[in-house]
C-alpha cells in the first residue's frame, strides 16, 4: 500500500531508478521489486518501453493515480516525498543539461522528453511553493530542452512565473541562466524586445557574479537577439566580445557558436561568401571535434544558404542534404523547418517551383505547431521567391501545392526533401552556374534560420544518483 500511493508521486510513469530512488524503504532491494512486479499483476502498474533507452518505465493509469494521490495525501507522507522528488528531478535535469552538449545530445533530449511531465510538475510545485532557488536550477537546466524541442510556450509561461517569485531577484547563477533561458525562448517566437531585456540583465548578473564563461554564454546570446533585430554592429561588437572570453577560458563551444554567428553576418550584410565560408567551417571544425552532431547538421545548413549564394547548387543540396539527415539523427524539431525553406528556395532556385512550394508549406505549418517565426531577412527572402512562384503557376495549382506541403508532419517533409519516397529520376537537376530565376537577384539572402546554437546551460556539477540494480543490471 505504501508503495503503491509512493509510486503516484510520478507524473506520466517513471523509470526503476526513480523508484528505488523516492519509494525505497527499509526492506531489502529485492522486496521492492517484489512489490513492483505485484502491483504489475494487480494491473495497478504498467510497464511499457522508451525510445530514449533501454531502461524500462512504468506508469499508472491516470484515474488510479488520482486515487494513489488521494491515499498519498490522507497519508501525511506527500510534502516529504515531494520534496524528495524534486531533488531527484532536479539532480536529472542538471545532469541531461550537460548532456546536451555531448555527443549523446539525441538520447539525453529524448530521455527528457521521457520524463517531461515529472519536471514540469517540478518545476510547478517550485512555483507554487516559492521556492525560487531550485525552480530556477530546474529551468536554467531546462531552457536548451524547450528550446530545442519545440516548447517554447511552455517554458516560458515556467521562467516567466519562477523569475517574478520574490526570492528570485537575488543575484545568483540561477537567475542569470534562467534569464539567458528566457531571452533565447522569447526569441524564437519573435518577441525581440522581451529577448533582448532578458539577456542584456543575463550579461550583467553573469558580470557581477565574475563568471566569465557565463559570461561568454550571455554574450552570445545579446549578439544573437541584436542579430535578429538587425542591429549588425551591435551584434557584432557583442559576437567579438564573446568569441575573445569563449577562448580566453577554454569554452570551445561558445568559440564555435560566435564563429558561427559571425560567418552568417559576414554573409547576410556584408554578402563576402568567401569570409562567411571560412568562419562557417572553422566553426564547423570545433563542432567535430567537440562531437556535437546537432551543431555540426546546424552548420551545414549555414554553409548551403552561402553555396546557393555562390550558385553552386550540386555544393548547396549536398550541404543541405547532410543537414537535414543530421538533424533527423538527432531529433531535431527546432531547426528543421529553416532547412525546408532552405531546401525550398534551392529548388525554387532551379525552376521546380511546385516542389518549391510544398515545401514552403511544410515549414509553415512546423512553425505553426511549435510556436517559433523565422528570421526577419529569411522572411524577406521566402516571400520574395513565393512571390515569384505565384507568378510562376496559377492559383490553383500554387494553393494545391502549398496545401500538398502543409499536410505533411516533420517526418514526411524530411522524406519528401530528401526524396526518399520518390524515384531517382524525379531529383530535380542541379547546375553550377546561376539562373536567370527572379530568386537569384535577391538581396538579403538566407544563411540559416534554424536553432542557433545556443548558449551551454551552466549547471552545477551532481553525482550520477543512478545505482545498479539487485539483479547486476545497470540502474
Amino acid at each position: 500500500r505504501k508503495l503503491f500511493r509512493s509510486l503516484a508521486i510520478f507524473d506520466g510513469g517513471c523509470s526503476l531508478p526513480a523508484i528505488e530512488e523516492l519509494c525505497a524503504t527499509t526492506d531489502a532491494p529485492g522486496e521492492l521489486l517484489d512489490g513492483v512486479e505485484t502491483l504489475q499483476r494487480n494491473s495497478l502498474l504498467r510497464q511499457e518501453e522508451t525510445v530514449a533507452d533501454d531502461e524500462p518505465r512504468f506508469r499508472m493509469l491516470e484515474t488510479i493515480r488520482e486515487y494513489g494521490l488521494e491515499r498519498l495525501a490522507a497519508s501525511g507522507a506527500e510534502d516529504e516525498l515531494r520534496q524528495r522528488h524534486v531533488d531527484y528531478f532536479l539532480s536529472f535535469a542538471e545532469e541531461a543539461a550537460r548532456g546536451f552538449f555531448s555527443p549523446a545530445t539525441a538520447s539525453w533530449l529524448d530521455r527528457v522528453e521521457s520524463d517531461h511531465a515529472n519536471l514540469r510538475t517540478a518545476v510547478r510545485w517550485c512555483i507554487e511553493h516559492n521556492d525560487a532557488d531550485r525552480g530556477l536550477r530546474l529551468a536554467a537546466a531546462l531552457w536548451v530542452f524547450w528550446y530545442v524541442r519545440g516548447h517554447a510556450t511552455e517554458g516560458r509561461q515556467l521562467l516567466a512565473a519562477l523569475l517574478a517569485l520574490p526570492e528570485a531577484a537575488t543575484a545568483s547563477t540561477p537567475r542569470a541562466q534562467a534569464l539567458l533561458g528566457a531571452g533565447q525562448l522569447a526569441l524564437t517566437q519573435g518577441d525581440h524586445a522581451a529577448a533582448w531585456m532578458s539577456v542584456q540583465e543575463s550579461v550583467a548578473l553573469h558580470r557581477l557574479i565574475r563568471d566569465e564563461r557565463g559570461t561568454a554564454d550571455a554574450l552570445l546570446a545579446a549578439g544573437f537577439v541584436a542579430r535578429l533585430k538587425e542591429e549588425y554592429q551591435s551584434a557584432t561588437t557583442l559576437l567579438d566580445e564573446g568569441l575573445i572570453l569563449a577562448r580566453a577560458t577554454g569554452h570551445d563551444f561558445i568559440t564555435a557558436a560566435c564563429l558561427h554567428h559571425l560567418g552568417m553576418i559576414t554573409g547576410d550584410v556584408h554578402h563576402d561568401n568567401t569570409a562567411a565560408r571560412r568562419l562557417l567551417e572553422e566553426s564547423l571544425a570545433l563542432y567535430r571535434a567537440l562531437d556535437l552532431p546537432r551543431f555540426v547538421a546546424l552548420v551545414h545548413l549555414s554553409l548551403g544558404a552561402v553555396a546557393i549564394a555562390e550558385a553552386e547548387y550540386d555544393r548547396a543540396h549536398d550541404l543541405l542534404q547532410q543537414s537535414l539527415t543530421g538533424m533527423r539523427q538527432v531529433g531535431e524539431k527546432l531547426g528543421v523547418h529553416g532547412a525546408l525553406d532552405t531546401f525550398g528556395h534551392l529548388t525554387s532556385t532551379q525552376g521546380h517551383t511546385e516542389r518549391a512550394v510544398r515545401l514552403a508549406g511544410a515549414a509553415e505549418r512546423l512553425r505553426a505547431t511549435s510556436g517559433t517565426q523565422s528570421w526577419p531577412v529569411v522572411q524577406r527572402t521566402r516571400a520574395r521567391w513565393l512571390a515569384s512562384a505565384r507568378q510562376t503557376l496559377d492559383e490553383t495549382a500554387y494553393q494545391a501545392a502549398w496545401e500538398q506541403g502543409h499536410a505533411m508532419n516533420q517526418d514526411e517533409a524530411i522524406a519528401y526533401a530528401l526524396q526518399e519516397n520518390e524515384p531517382a529520376g524525379l531529383r530535380p537537376p542541379v547546375t553550377g552556374r546561376r539562373g536567370d530565376h527572379p530568386a537569384d537577384r535577391d538581396q538579403d539572402r538566407q544563411y540559416t534560420d534554424h536553432a542557433v546554437p545556443a548558449p551551454a546551460a551552466t549547471a552545477p556539477g551532481i553525482t550520477d544518483r543512478r545505482r545498479r540494480r539487485p539483479d547486476g543490471g545497470a540502474g
